[in-house]
């Protein structure tokens, strides 16, 4: 599981999985921001877990 051991992190995980499992309900041309490069994840990237979930996600789009 890729949840992180802090509830920030644990939060926005759970929040990116789910964005991630709709995402085919985006409108026509968006598309889903990497969260390894996308700024609001900057913070987040810090936490190895975090990092994971962020590659397999990236990955997925």
């Amino acid at each position: 599981m890729y949840l992180c051991r802090n509830e920030r992190c644990g939060n926005a995980s759970s929040y990116l999985k789910k964005a991630f499992e709709y995402k085919a309900n985006t409108l026509p041309g968006e598309r889903m921001p990497d969260p390894r490069t996308d700024d609001s994840f900057k913070k987040l990237m810090k936490n190895k877990e975090f990092q994971e979930l962020a590659k397999s996600l990236a990955g997925s789009s």
